[in-house]
């Protein structure tokens, strides 16, 4: 027995390290990194809150841009209405020293605009889909307006134009194979607002809402094996997240395995490929009180959503930030209608809603 206790002894000082011996630190994957010099975790990399922004308005008093592509810096795209004194636009470019106005070939309001590359562009009217290569804007399709109203077609998404999908009112849901235009069933009648998936479109997910038989009803509908279903529903403007009940669904974006959701309880994140759910309060996203109709998912630490009044939330990987910049140095009332992030790129577009000389279309530019 007097032999066995130096020997557990020894045992212990040579299976522990030395002092000054570190342990290798931990090997992480893509967007994370080592949360100390030795530490065996993963901590998310973090991105940067700090953007500086220009602020153009484009038009006259009248005027307002509903959605945005950005392709590079000095290539990008809006739509919407652009009045002036003699004619009405419905589509601006940057070229990254100025905005250039147009009009796409008939003078109505243009709803959506998705881009792939500056040649393979998508624009939608609410009634009318075209394509533009970089040299011509072709008309792809026009809606039945007597059979299924206005405004079928306001936002589009897809992984290529040969597998593109349009949303809008009344449940509207459209889809291109790169041959045929078909219209889905989503046995719904809300109005879709956004769509977005997976980039291998195995997933992809719509939000919308409206005001039905007196009542505030919002939804979040999720394709997958070729089915639309009703994945999210609330039947209130405010919701009760200890009910599932999620409020107004405004704006929905996917990265890699999860589909982010805007609601008045918060951000929804659903992994669609474990089937779980988590909720970001609105507090801590930033996002109480306001309203916010669109978001732009990076990476899992770069996340933006934008809303009424120029209010601006950023998620880095670590925290949320509220910025609401753009509206108190011009002393403007600003609300957006949709918002972009590509690298260090913002792009925001809506109105200015005062009378002053600068109320016009508003479109805001953010370098990180």
């Amino acid at each position: 027995m007097r032999y066995l206790l130096p020997i557990i002894l020894l045992l212990l000082i040579i299976g522990c390290p030395k002092p000054d011996e570190q342990l290798d630190p931990a090997i992480c994957d893509d967007g994370y990194y080592p949360c100390g010099p030795d530490s065996q975790e993963c901590c998310l990399d973090t991105t940067s809150h700090e953007f500086t922004w220009e602020i153009d308005t484009l038009g006259d008093y009248g005027s307002y841009l509903n959605d945005v592509a950005i392709i590079s810096e000095d290539d990008i795209w809006v739509v919407g209405k652009i009045k002036t004194d003699s004619i009405t636009y419905n589509t601006a470019h940057w070229d990254g020293r100025e905005w250039e106005i147009s009009r796409i070939l008939r003078p109505v309001d243009f709803e959506g605009v998705f881009a792939f590359s500056q040649n393979d562009i998508w624009f939608v009217d609410g009634c009318k889909i075209f394509h533009y290569d970089g040299q011509d804007f072709t008309e792809m399709w026009m809606c039945d307006w007597q059979q299924y109203g206005v405004n079928q077609v306001t936002s589009a998404w897809g992984t290529s134009s040969s597998n593109m999908y349009f949303v809008g009112n009344g449940g509207s849901i459209v889809h291109y194979d790169g041959t045929t235009f078909s219209r889905m069933e989503s046995e719904i009648m809300t109005d879709l607002k956004r769509i977005a998936g997976s980039s291998d479109g195995n997933h992809i997910f719509a939000t919308g809402y409206s005001y039905i038989s007196g009542h505030n009803e919002s939804v979040t509908l999720s394709f997958t094996n070729n089915h639309w279903e009703t994945l999210l529903y609330a039947d209130d403007y405010l919701g009760d997240v200890s009910q599932l009940e999620y409020g107004r669904m405004s704006a929905v974006d996917v990265f890699g395995d999860t589909c982010s959701i805007v609601s008045k309880e918060g951000l929804i994140k659903y992994n669609f490929i474990n089937e779980t759910f988590e909720v970001v309060p609105p507090w801590k996203a930033k996002i109480s009180g306001h309203d916010f109709e669109a978001i732009s998912v990076e990476s899992n630490a770069d996340i933006m959503i934008f809303g009424f009044r120029g209010f601006i939330s950023h998620y880095n990987g670590a925290t949320w930030s509220l910025g609401d910049q753009l509206d108190s140095p011009r002393s403007v009332s600003a609300w957006f209608n949709s918002g972009k992030l590509k690298n260090n790129l913002a792009a925001m577009v809506g109105i200015v809603l005062n009378y002053e000389d600068n109320a016009g279309a508003l479109v805001a530019l953010g370098h990180r």
